[in-house]
């Protein structure tokens, strides 16, 4: 029977559930108590206090057993209660009629939190019912705390243990259990059976800093994995603390294990990314300066040399212009590998000097798009560099297929040295980049040790590009133009545009010195349109005057081929001169026409549609196949002066210059020599039935009033004698 209603109370009070073998039997103290703040229900003993207890959820329990239940006994009730609450959590006052030492022995076996009698002064009763509310209170906070703080452990990945020192065993909490992959028991472990946790690699480290904490008995900060029985690795840290337990005075450690796996991770993946080419996976530009930075520390201590080699691929551009940026990619991959294969051969080859002592392994770096880097910390002897050049650069230049295709790659290197080339990593990186762009300018494929006349040259191409800049807006370049005469005719035909620069501090600076510098900055476009359009204006003014009308030759860079919309370019220039298409000559190189050989053919073809003429300058000294000569549209083909000089006197050269005459012929081209210097090599051009000539023999380049007239004197004299004669060539 359960009842309620005996004493009403607020909802707020705390519920308190009366337990007797007479449930209405309640003490009249506890009906006059004014003021309680207790919510009260009664019951009996047996399943009806079960069934109140686990519905009602107390605060407090009293078991009242003063009277008898149809032989229920109350402490069998205490038992049923306690096996519902093993934990204690409901406080549980054992009422007895009288004194009774033994009954009150079995209550407190049976799970009874306190007892009294009936015949206790009340107001103590009253004051040991709240003293049981108000810590049950207490307990349950606690418990609640606890509960939060566990989950918070777990939530969080922290566990504990607790080390006796003396005994050298360990307890470890329920969430380090959980952690390293253990079903949590409340045990102790020996020392040894901690250190199980720890991954091998680790192991010995994890030891030795554990029992120097066990002698010298101070706390320490240690990070390692732990390998679950799984198989799992994970990451923690461990802070632990030594203190004395204030019982005993023995001392005994508490260690805190952060499982810190995610961010060992994350740093991982940030060490990666920050210190790791995506590419290639090798080691990266922010990588390769902060090593070297430490290799020269260690290279000054103990008066070692090093030496870098700065590797950069030929032509790689090519690739990602053709093949696209994903093949691109692959090739570099595989390059870095065979770079690194490489390295690790190397150094068991005979040659190789080992260092003495502690060795630092060469390393290779990806520092730019198609720029490496290998560092050899520990350089004992100047065969080695070499070596190490000549495998890199071997290894480079092996066949390799890439989608299909055969590529070969070859690659220009220039090395430096610590300490004679310099003490930081700056200056070697300079002093290497400057000797490998040595061997660019020379033709690649190859490398160069750096002498001081490299970075003296590299300072002037600064210095020459910075000015270049305003020096075509400010007009201080001007053309020049050399004669070309027409052999058959005895007359001028033509004549080739050539830029000269006139800086008012530098004076006239050479072609040589300043067009390959405007190639690689860039500025070779804008110099390239202004040389077309102040050539056009030059003849469209000769034409108004009524000069004698000439073609003019205008050389264009690749730079200027490739840019979108060259061919509308040159036809707008056209328009606004006024100058008549066959009166224009545009001259290209063979490796420019071979570089993108069916782009070429388009747009040089929209040109010739247009009627201006294609002359292929210094033939015979590229690398292209005779056949494409049937696939451009070129009217004019032009043999390189080299093979014009010793022409009489080598034969090589003059079969060379006679089967070029017959090649050009049959396919219907008109045929320039530059370079003619001497009357015997003009005489023997003309033998050979070549058109044109262009050189010295006849004029050095001139300015434009100069050049026309130079011209009209040439023709007056052609005039007057009829034929080509060494002595008028030499007065005009």
């Amino acid at each position: 029977m359960l009842d309620s209603t005996s004493i009403p109370r607020s909802r707020t009070a705390a519920p308190l559930l009366w337990i007797s073998g007479q449930p209405g039997n309640i003490p009249d103290w506890l009906h006059q108590w004014e003021g309680c703040p207790f919510r009260l229900t009664s019951t009996g003993f047996g399943e009806p206090a079960l069934q109140a207890f686990q519905t009602g959820r107390p605060r407090l329990v009293v078991l009242d057993v003063c009277h008898s239940s149809g032989g229920v006994d109350g402490l069998d009730t205490l038992r049923d209660l306690r096996a519902v609450d093993p934990e204690h959590e409901v406080p549980i006052l054992f009422l007895t009629c009288q004194e009774e030492p033994e009954k009150v022995e079995d209550a407190f076996q049976a799970g009874a939190t306190d007892f009294a009698t009936r015949t206790t002064c009340p107001d103590l009763l009253r004051h040991r019912l709240r003293y049981l509310a108000r810590t049950a209170g207490i307990a349950s906070d606690l418990r609640d705390s606890q509960t939060r703080l566990t989950s918070a452990q777990r939530v969080a990945r922290i566990g504990y243990w607790e080390w006796d020192l003396e005994r050298e065993e360990i307890w470890c909490s329920e969430e380090l259990q959980r952690m390293v992959g253990e079903a949590p028991k409340r045990a102790k472990t020996a020392l040894e059976g901690f250190l199980r946790l720890v991954h091998p690699e680790d192991l010995e480290r994890v030891r030795s800093t554990m029992m120097e904490c066990l002698h010298q008995q101070k706390g320490y900060r240690i990070d390692h994995r732990i390998l679950t029985p799984d198989g799992e690795v994970l990451a923690v840290e461990q802070d632990v603390q030594v203190f004395h337990d204030p019982q005993t005075g023995k001392p005994r450690a508490m260690g805190v294990v952060l499982d810190v796996t995610t961010r060992w991770v994350f740093q991982d993946q940030y060490q990666r990314i920050a210190y790791f080419d995506r590419v290639t996976g090798l080691p990266n530009r922010t990588q390769f300066v902060e090593k070297v930075a430490q290799w020269i520390d260690r290279a000054e201590q103990v008066d070692e040399g090093m030496a870098m080699i700065w590797l950069d691929l030929d032509h790689f551009v090519r690739v990602n212009d053709t093949m696209g940026h994903g093949s691109g990619d692959h090739l570099l991959r595989q390059l870095g590998e065979r770079m690194q294969s490489g390295l690790r051969e190397m150094q068991q080859h005979p040659d190789w000097v080992k260092p003495h002592g502690e060795v630092v392994e060469p390393a290779l770096f990806h520092v730019g798009s198609d720029e490496f880097v290998a560092v050899l910390p520990q350089l004992t002897v100047p065969e080695n560099f070499v070596l190490a050049v000549e495998t890199l650069q071997e290894r480079i230049s092996e066949a390799m297929h890439i989608d299909g295709r055969e590529l070969i790659i070859t690659s220009s290197a220039g090395v430096s040295f610590f300490p004679q080339d310099g003490r930081d990593v700056e200056t070697l990186m300079r002093k290497s980049g400057s000797a490998m762009n040595r061997v660019k300018r020379n033709g690649r494929n190859g490398y160069a040790v750096f002498k001081d006349e490299y970075l003296e040259r590299a300072s002037r191409f600064l210095a020459i590009e910075s000015e270049m800049r305003k020096s075509i807006d400010e007009g201080q370049f001007l053309l020049h133009y050399q004669p070309k005469v027409n052999l058959l005719t005895g007359r001028v035909e033509g004549m080739e545009a050539l830029v000269r620069w006139q800086h008012p501090d530098l004076g006239i600076v050479s072609p040589d010195d300043f067009i390959h510098v405007a190639e690689q900055c860039g500025l070779i476009v804008p110099l390239g349109r202004w040389v077309l359009k102040r050539a056009l204006l030059d003849v469209a003014r000769w034409n108004a005057e009524g000069k004698d009308p000439l073609q003019v030759s205008v050389n264009v860079s690749g730079a200027q081929l490739k840019e979108p919309g060259f061919a509308e370019v040159v036809t707008e220039l056209i328009e606004e001169t006024g100058v008549p298409v066959q009166q224009i000559e545009l001259e290209l190189t063979e490796g420019l026409l071979m570089t993108d050989a069916d782009y070429s053919v388009r747009i040089l073809t929209q040109l010739n549609e247009l009627g201006v003429g294609v002359a292929l300058d210094d033939f015979g000294t590229g690398y292209s196949s005779l056949s494409y000569l049937t696939r451009f549209p070129i009217s004019t083909l032009k043999i390189d002066r080299s093979f014009v000089n010793n022409l009489t006197s080598h034969r090589g050269n003059a079969a060379i210059v006679s089967a070029t005459i017959a090649l050009a012929h049959s396919l219907r081209m008109h045929v320039v020599a530059e370079g003619v210097e001497e009357r015997p090599e003009l005489d023997f051009l003309r033998g050979l039935g070549c058109d044109s000539i262009q050189g010295y023999y006849f004029s050095r380049p001139l300015p434009a009033d100069e050049f026309m007239a130079w011209v009209e004197e040439f023709h007056r004299q052609s005039s007057e004698s009829g034929a080509l004669s060494d002595e008028r060539n030499k007065a005009a």
